[in-house]
């Protein structure tokens, strides 16, 4: 939410005694005359909206007096719906929140939770710590942890063994990943079919600046640190991989989707986000995980966390935590595993997501990847993501279309970022 936003939803808070006189028709939580406790709840990916009604339905069997509706509203338009439905005091009564909660905290339109996880005595031990903190400010806890981020390479085992070639050690390196695409792309006869390696700049960008032993900002949050050595052999090491045949040039190739070219063979292995590993799971043919491959001796990838939070106008605040509660509880981060969700942020129902993959070998490689994680640049300094999303229009695609050098197109970027944490 920009600033902008803020002070919409500030602005209309700050008239709530003359728009709650009126009422409203769409107001959250309300219940139906004689009928159960109406709920709503709003997501973004549909790719996760199997998982969430799962759980949802599980809710609705253990409490037959409520109701739940869930919403999925597309990620490019799902703030925008949001900012305008909580600007007129409406909106859904418990939604995802990412990154960008801080910004709705200071609006005014988050509920606090920490009386309602105390009067529930919630253990929030139980839930990575990290991921936790990320919706705790100025000491008030504002969501409770949905799940955690992480990557996984996953590869088409059947096509490894079709094309005899030997599948991914455990241990393997970036040296490894690129002569395993090579032989792949000869044995094939095929180009741009081998490898994907994320190439966007929160995600693979990012990991392979940690890796590599840098940063994109600064810890202290002050600096723009991508225009380093780190941050230009990054996007050079990207580069080598099309150049070479190996990747997709995505910058001839906006329709291209890693997680449908795998699924239908026409990929041999790629870089795939954890909330999307089940529809992988799903998917005919045989597949394996393992780890990213690691450099220079460093593995890590980047990670996130999504929150279920309250929506602060929600007519029924009492149910709409019961549902949290149950939503991030043991039992609820299995019944969304069971849909396909994310890997849940409770370590208690981690294996149970495992268990739900199972299909995938190796899958229980995840729990390494959880154990070695870095918090995403837009996460971690969500005053960075104006910058980037300013060189996602402009810089980024001359940088691979080779409009501009790397070197040129890195300082670029650094100085958009660091316009921003100004």
């Amino acid at each position: 939410m920009s600033t902008t936003t803020r002070a919409l939803v500030a602005l209309t808070a700050a008239g709530a005694l003359m728009l709650g006189a009126c009422g409203s028709e769409n107001a959250p939580g309300e219940a139906a005359a004689g009928g159960p406790a109406n709920l709503s709840v709003m997501i973004w990916d549909a790719a996760q909206q199997g998982g969430v009604q799962n759980a949802i339905d599980g809710f609705m069997a253990a409490n037959p007096d409520y109701k739940v509706t869930l919403e999925l509203v597309p990620s490019d338009q799902y703030y925008t719906k949001l900012d305008a439905s909580l600007g007129a005091q409406s909106g859904p009564d418990v939604m995802w929140q990412s990154s960008k909660a801080i910004d709705y905290v200071e609006g005014g339109a988050l509920e606090p939770l920490d009386d309602y996880i105390a009067a529930a005595n919630l253990d929030m031990g139980q839930y990575d710590e990290t991921i936790t903190g990320l919706y705790n400010f100025d000491g008030k806890q504002y969501g409770v942890p949905k799940d955690m981020d992480t990557w996984l390479f996953l590869y088409n085992a059947g096509m490894f063994a079709e094309l005899g070639v030997e599948e991914p050690a455990a241990d393997w390196t970036w040296e490894d990943m690129v002569a395993k695409a090579e032989e792949l792309k000869e044995k094939s006869g095929k180009a741009e079919a081998a490898v994907y390696y994320n190439n966007s700049m929160w995600n693979g960008v990012s990991t392979l600046v940690e890796q590599l032993g840098g940063h994109v900002v600064s810890e202290d949050g002050k600096t723009a640190t991508l225009d380093s050595p780190e941050g230009i052999q990054a996007f050079t090491m990207l580069m080598e991989l099309v150049d070479k045949g190996l990747a997709p040039d995505t910058s001839k190739r906006a329709d291209f989707d890693p997680l449908t070219s795998l699924m239908s063979g026409n990929l041999a292995m790629s870089a795939i986000p954890s909330w999307f590993v089940s529809a992988v799971a799903q998917a005919d043919g045989e597949f394996k995980a393992v780890r990213f491959p690691s450099v220079n001796g460093s593995y890590v990838t980047d990670s996130n966390g999504l929150s279920y939070v309250m929506n602060t106008y929600s007519k029924n605040k009492d149910a709409a935590w019961k549902l949290i509660e149950y939503l991030t509880s043991e039992e609820g981060a299995k019944l969304h595993a069971e849909g396909g969700a994310a890997l849940p942020a409770i370590k208690g129902a981690q294996a149970g997501w495992i268990e739900a993959n199972k299909a995938i070998g190796n899958i229980e490689v995840v729990e390494d990847a959880a154990a070695n994680i870095f918090l995403r640049p837009s996460t971690a300094h969500p005053a960075a993501r104006p910058g980037v999303d300013k060189a996602n229009k402009t810089v980024i695609p001359q940088i691979w279309s080779k409009q501009i050098s790397i070197e040129d197109g890195v300082k670029q970027i650094n100085d958009l970022i660091q316009a921003e944490l100004k």
